[in-house]
């Protein structure tokens, strides 16, 4: 799944945010999320986020 800047996401743990970027890291990509509710600006690898599309 690809995630473009401005798509709103949801994490297990960290609620619902919005992508700020999306960079490649080897296989992988890391994606920069600003979660709502004080949970803050995260960077997280797609592979291990299970991030949900909104």
């Amino acid at each position: 799944m690809n995630f473009q800047i401005g798509d709103k996401v949801k994490h297990s743990k960290f609620g619902d945010g919005i992508v700020m970027s999306s960079d490649p890291a080897g296989d992988d990509l890391q994606i920069t999320v600003a979660f709502k509710d004080g949970g803050g600006i995260k960077k997280l690898l797609q592979s291990l986020a299970k991030l949900t599309k909104m």
